[in-house]
């Protein structure tokens, strides 16, 4: 594996292009809206390549027969020690489901598996599922025709002090290199409570004409239906500037299942998902 400097990451655009499930986190690396790693089997014609997002996610595509790429990828993957965070990765073509199974061998799991319990805190891959989502107007349009914004409750769309002041897992400091290139690229909308900050939902990514949602509430304001407002209000933004709202998550992830579900969204994709190993403190 060779890490790729970034002024020449324009080498694996149209392989990373190529991919059609939702790569768009990839791409905003790719595209330098946010630091993280691109590694490739040959930085000068790279048939296969593996983008981190500093978020925790990345992506491996390309060809699955690159044997020295293979190699130093294994240890990678189950080397715990190399990552303090979470990570999650997706493959494509399918193939590559095929590949770690005979790499990886009795070091995949499944998250369902009975025996994912006893194996916690080994260098073990554990096997999960993404949904891919596409937008429905129609249902969003239900959905938006009675939503009413609670009492004291306002939605704003000032890009500094959401990205300066919303603190949470899913923010924007966590999907943007800085300050300045959110307020460029991005759009954020989110919810005080009497004046307090409690919910956000924002571009974790926008590249061309689609906008990836990310949405954080504050945890002791959870299940009062607030992401809904916010996430409305983005989608909104979306649509009156001819933009494509893009919703993915873990299937188990049934908080934001149903969120997306409620706003229109309807899945059409189910793909492998790799929880890696990590170090936990």
């Amino acid at each position: 594996m060779e890490l790729l400097k970034q002024q020449v990451y324009y080498r694996v655009d149209a392989l990373l292009r190529s991919v059609p499930i939702n790569t768009l986190f990839a791409r905003s690396v790719v595209e330098g809206n946010v630091s993280g790693g691109v590694y490739v089997d040959d930085c000068r014609a790279p048939r296969v390549c593996y983008i981190a997002h500093p978020y925790g996610m990345s992506l491996l595509f390309g060809s699955t027969d690159r044997q020295p790429f293979n190699q130093a990828l294994l240890p990678y993957l189950l080397d715990a020690e190399l990552r303090s965070g979470q990570e999650w990765l997706q493959v494509y073509p399918a193939e590559w489901s095929d590949k770690l199974k005979e790499m990886l061998g009795e070091n995949l799991t499944q998250v369902n598996s009975d025996a994912l319990s006893a194996t916690r805190g080994q260098h073990r891959v554990v096997q999960n599922v993404r949904a891919n989502f596409c937008f429905d107007p129609t249902s969003y349009k239900k959905l938006r025709r009675n939503l009413i914004l609670p009492d004291n409750c306002e939605i704003i769309d000032d890009l500094d002090t959401i990205y300066q002041n919303m603190h949470g897992g899913v923010v924007p400091r966590t999907f943007w290199d800085d300050q300045a290139r959110f307020k460029q690229r991005g759009a954020a909308f989110a919810l005080l409570h009497k004046e307090e900050l409690v919910s956000t939902a924002f571009a974790s990514s926008a590249i061309d004409r689609y906008l990836e949602l990310g949405i954080e509430t504050c945890k002791r304001w959870r299940g009062r239906g607030f992401a809904v407002h916010v996430c409305c209000a983005l989608i909104d933004y979306c649509i009156e500037r001819g933009l494509e709202p893009v919703w993915a998550c873990r299937l188990d992830n049934h908080g934001s299942y149903r969120l997306a579900r409620k706003l229109g969204f309807n899945q059409v994709l189910s793909i492998p998902y790799y929880q890696l190993p990590r170090i936990t403190r």
